[in-house]
């Protein structure tokens, strides 16, 4: 594809199977946005992205350094309970 003269590579694509009542929630936020019923979980999958780094990161250690693995998904975990905290209370 080209964009602006650009040669610009298509997204990666996965597939997901979620629950009925996801895929409901999903479909009427689609509805009420017009947007795809895609965009969300995309949006909310590429903000996870740092954390998501971090839980690779984790299961590397694992295999080395269990101490070093657990101590990892415990900072990245307290770290999202803190963010997710910081977002309800604005």
């Amino acid at each position: 594809m080209v964009v602006n003269g650009n040669l610009k590579k298509p997204k990666p694509r996965i597939a997901l199977s979620i629950s009925p009542e996801l895929y409901a929630a999903l479909e009427e936020l689609a509805d009420l946005s017009g947007q795809p019923n895609s965009k969300f979980p995309a949006h909310i999958l590429e903000e996870s992205l740092p954390v998501i780094l971090k839980i690779v990161e984790s299961f590397k250690a694992a295999k080395t350094n269990k101490q070093k693995a657990k101590n990892i998904m415990d900072e990245t975990l307290e770290k999202t309970i803190v963010s997710s905290a910081e977002l309800l209370v604005k």
